[in-house]
């Protein structure tokens, strides 16, 4: 074991955790691990644990009683060791199909199989329980050991075999931390005896107390004198149920009634917390705990409910209960802090009845059930970007109370309006601006300058307000000066924390074309959150009869990691029928790499030279190569196309291994009919893509990844000994891929066969219906997954038809007088799989019809649908649709001004748009998943030809979106508008 089993006859809710146990020796010992849910949770903020166990008889007859035996039985709960056989290797099922782990039991004299999985589903189950790809090791301050389980049970003496027995641990502070990673509970039987057998069973494991956690006792309180209890901090969840004459908070609020309590009203759960068991020498203390983030402006007020069941002040002292919402923990956290002092007065004025505590943040203001309280409320703005998230209760000045919390929510949402504006400048001089006797110094001036500013609120992914920060300018101007194209930057970015800078420059030598042309770019950050630094160097090298050769020197960083990248690209055309182009890069990416502020830009871009080699001092080294040519043969009729890729992906630091990918594609396009319109064309192709991973730890060298790459290539001789086309059909037993790539982890082959058809299309009635492109595809995919081997076949077929000018006013059958042309598009996408050794299969189908009519005066209308339909397993349908109708006016006047008549003249006009979008996603099984959703779109503008636009719009959309909370699953309806307004203006 341990192994599931149910106990319902017994009244046992869940599954029950079954230690079988056989142990010949005094000294001997068994255990068992059960993992938390996740594989690791804080579990510092429990107060308690609580299980229920029983121990029964071995079904072997001559074996021991266990009234009768001398065992002892622990339990332990934290930072446990995952190496469940000690054999020191990360143990793991080799996929869904084996899923279960070796178990190396005796020191490694016999290897087992460990787990099983229920049925119906797909799991790899693995020592690896918190699921970091590591095999974490016990921390032994991090693990809570009860006593002997009978010393923990009440009235218990000998070991529980008549009934089932409840055992409730009580936590201290100091255990309590004990648990702030745990990973498991383990339970451990020690034989005092010789031969005992048995069977021990454990149920309904829960933590008792709240998810908030103890922040901090003030202050840190000595151990104890011998046989006193250490001063204690009581915080947890408790039902509420207040003394005789007090009403109940969902009995007292309708709000929380109806809205947090709308279905169940009988066991409502609160926060209690209490203190003073002894007296603490500083009554102070700091609970705390993350909630979901919340924007700082988007509510008004902070709600909570307060019942204070008893307080006593120490001497002379009024009791302050301090609540602190902030972006961050510690001093330095910014938010709300409210103080409410509990004095004499107060406390009699609220009794021991619950009471509905408000924060007003725009009033500054604390109110309880409506009336303003004398306390300040200090709010200070979150830093930019950061959100409210950290919730901290304290207390201080009280020797002891219990008071009860509920309900933390915030009201009265924001309606806010939050804009951005941005003003794009360019301005270009072109030809000589100066020269010396004939020859141009400067000549060709480019001056760009762009700005924005926002509101703190405005958040968008457009181009529009993208910037970082309120404000944001950036400026560049470029010239050629000497024969050399040279350009300069610099912005700034204001946020309500910091000013950032950025500026650099780029060289091209010479700036007209040239056999030998060499570019350079650098640019770096200043006073910046995130540093950042940018250099690219190149050279270019071409000849007529030759073809162009170029290198690149790539590096970039962000923050402390630089990525570098070193290409070369050749491109060749030795006549029209041939031609070659090669691509070859190296990649790098390390950690560590830092800038400095106090470095002025002449000394960094010196410095940043160093970055065309590899930054090898960095951490977290990774290596990447790639290559990819493409050769082509074009005779008329006969052509062909060869093209070789290969990838290579080094993580020797990082993981060990390295990624090997390769493709080889080879097609053949014949063409028929001559050159004219009559002509089309037959396409066979074949391409095999592999990728598999290997282990290579002491990699330091691309020498030595590439080495690594072509030498356990060779070794896969499925990529090259594989019979084309028979490959696709083989049965499984007869391919090589399964031999060749045993012992490795992860593996992929995928060889395909296709052929395509082309003509040309026009305007005859059958071109809606003939396809003008057709495709047909057969694809085999071999992956690996350890022990594990999948095999897929798949089927697909491309259909492709397009028919312009056919029924309109100027078509070829000139059907409808109200437009002019027209074009046509319907395509169907036909993909079938079929998966072994599970002998499933998919059906994925796309259907596509895009239509378009033009009428005059530069009127159109397009719609276009796209359906999905994946079966049938987990049967979806996808379904989008736009409508778009574009239409021009054109104006006596614009706005009534005299000023802009000239701009009629020229040709100016107004374009209007009105545009509907429909979505809907349909899922068979599940149908809360399902959404819907429709946006209403108008756009209107006034185009100014070769000048500029001034375009305004308003989009409406609304639907329904899935959503799970709490493992709750249900739709919610979603209402968004936008609108704005933009200017552009060229000179």
């Amino acid at each position: 074991g341990p192994y599931p089993a149910r106990a319902e006859q017994d009244g046992i809710d869940g599954n029950v955790m079954v230690l079988d146990f056989e142990m010949d020796n005094t000294g001997d010992w068994v255990g068992a691990q059960l993992r938390v849910p996740g594989g690791r949770r804080d579990y510092s903020s429990a107060t308690g644990l609580r299980f229920r166990w029983r121990a029964l008889n071995s079904l072997d007859d001559d074996a021991q009683d266990l009234s009768d035996a001398h065992i002892d039985v622990y339990l332990q709960i934290g930072a446990v060791d995952e190496d469940l056989d000690g054999d020191g290797n990360l143990d793991k099922g080799s996929s869904p199909l084996v899923p279960s782990f070796p178990f190396s039991h005796r020191d490694g004299e016999l290897t087992l199989r460990a787990g099983t999985v229920a049925p119906g589903r797909t799991l790899v189950l693995s020592e690896d329980g918190s699921g970091n790809d590591v095999l974490d090791r016990e921390v032994p301050q991090l693990v809570f050991t009860s006593r002997e389980l009978r010393d923990e049970t009440s009235n218990l003496s000998g070991l529980p075999t008549d009934q089932w027995q409840s055992v409730e641990i009580r936590l201290s502070s100091e255990e309590r931390r004990r648990l702030a990673e745990t990973r498991a509970i383990r339970i451990i039987v020690v034989s005092n005896d010789s031969d005992v057998a048995g069977r021990l069973l454990f149920a309904e494991f829960s933590l008792q107390g709240s998810r908030f956690a103890v922040e901090s006792t003030e202050p840190v309180v000595p151990p104890p004198p011998e046989g006193e209890v250490a001063p204690d901090i009581i915080v947890r969840e408790v039902t509420d149920r207040p003394p005789t004459g007090v009403r109940r908070l969902v009995d007292q609020y309708s709000e929380v009634r109806d809205i947090f309590h709308p279905d169940s009203r009988e066991n409502q759960r609160v926060l209690q917390i209490r203190w003073g068991d002894p007296d603490p020498p500083q009554p102070a203390w700091t609970i705390s705990d993350y909630v979901t983030p919340v924007p700082f402006r988007q509510y008004d007020t902070l709600v909570f409910y307060l019942r204070i069941a008893d307080l006593q002040p120490a001497d002379g002292q009024t009791p302050v209960l301090q609540v602190r919402l902030t972006d961050d923990s510690g001093p330095d956290g910014r938010g709300l802090t409210a103080e409410i002092e509990l004095d004499n007065d107060t406390l009699a004025d609220i009794g021991h009845r619950w009471r509905r505590v408000e924060l007003d943040v725009p009033a500054r203001r604390t109110r309880i059930d409506g009336i303003d309280r004398r306390w300040p409320l200090s709010v200070d703005a979150p830093r930019a970007g950061n959100e409210l998230t950290r919730l901290e209760i304290s207390m201080r000045d009280a020797d002891s109370g219990t008071i009860y919390i509920d309900e933390v929510h915030w009201a009265d949402s924001r309606i806010s309006v939050e804009g951005t504006s941005r003003l794009a400048l360019a301005w270009q001089l072109p030809g000589s601006l100066w020269s010396v006797r004939g020859t141009d110094v400067v000549r060709d001036l480019d001056v760009d300058h762009d700005m924005s500013v926002r509101s703190r609120g405005f958040q968008t992914d457009s181009e529009f307000g993208g910037s970082a920060g309120l404000f944001a300018s950036a400026s560049a101007v470029r010239a050629t000066i000497a024969g050399t194209r040279v350009e300069t930057d610099f912005s700034m970015a204001v946020s309500d924390e910091t000013v950032s800078y950025s500026g650099g420059h780029a060289l091209r030598i010479p700036a007209a074309t040239s056999p030998v042309v060499v570019l350079e770019s650098y640019r770096r950050s200043y006073s910046s959150i995130v540093p950042s630094l940018f250099r690219s160097n190149a050279l270019l090298l071409s000849s007529d009869d030759l073809g162009a050769m170029r290198f690149d020197a790539f590096s970039r960083l962000r923050n402390q990691n630089i990525n570098q990248t070193w290409r070369v690209r050749l491109e060749t055309d030795w006549d029209r029928a041939t031609s070659v182009e090669t691509r070859f890069a190296l990649i790098h990416s390390a950690g560590g790499y830092e800038i400095s502020d106090g470095d002025d830009y002449f000394t960094s871009w010196i410095d940043g030279y160093a970055l065309l080699l590899p930054y090898e001092q960095g951490s977290g080294i990774e290596r990447r190569t790639a290559s990819q040519s493409t050769a082509r043969v074009d005779y008329g009729t006969f052509s062909a196309r060869l093209s070789p890729n290969w990838d290579i992906e080094n993580q020797s630091v990082t993981r060990g291994t390295q990624r090997n990918r390769g493709n080889l594609e080879i097609a053949f396009p014949l063409q028929f009919g001559g050159s004219g319109i009559e002509s089309w064309t037959l396409t066979p192709g074949y391409n095999r893509s592999f990728a598999f991973t290997s282990a290579a730890p002491d990699h330091g060298s691309y020498r030595e990844d590439i080495a690594h790459y072509w030498q356990r290539t060779a070794e896969q001789r499925y990529i090259f000994a594989s019979t084309p086309f028979y490959e696709l059909l083989a049965p499984r037993e007869e391919l090589l891929f399964i031999d060749d790539t045993a012992g490795l982890t992860s593996a992929r082959y995928d060889p395909e066969a296709s052929l395509s058809y082309g003509r040309n299309f026009g305007s005859n009635i059958r071109d809606l219906f003939v396809p003008h492109r057709i495709r047909t595809a057969l694809r085999r995919s071999l992956v690996r997954d350890a022990d594990a081997i999948t095999d897929t076949r798949t089927y697909q077929l491309e259909l492709t038809a397009t028919a312009v000018n056919l029924f309109g006013s100027l078509g070829a059958y000139q059907t409808f007088a109200f437009y002019q042309s027209d074009e046509f598009r319907n395509g169907v996408d036909l993909r079938l799989q079929y998966r072994e050794p599970a002998e499933t299969y998919q059906i994925d189908a796309q259907l596509i019809s895009e239509s378009a009519f033009f009428g005059r005066r530069a009127r159109s209308l397009a719609i276009e649908h796209v359906v999905g339909i994946t079966a049938p397993e987990d049967t979806q349908i996808d379904i989008d649709s736009i409508v778009s109708y574009r239409w021009r006016t054109e104006p006596q006047s614009i706005f009534g001004l005299d000023a802009l008549q000239p701009a009629i003249e020229r040709g100016a006009y107004y374009q209007h748009i009105e545009r509907l979008t429909f979505g809907l996603r349909h899922f068979e099984e599940d149908s809360w998943r399902n959404e819907v959703t429709i946006m209403l779109g108008h756009e209107s503008g006034i185009e100014f030809p070769d000048q500029g636009s001034i375009r305004a719009y308003f989009d409406l959309g609304f639907g329904w979106k899935p959503f799970e909370l709490d493992a709750a699953e249900d739709r919610m309806f979603i209402l968004g508008i936008q609108a704005g307004i933009e200017g552009r203006i060229r000179f």
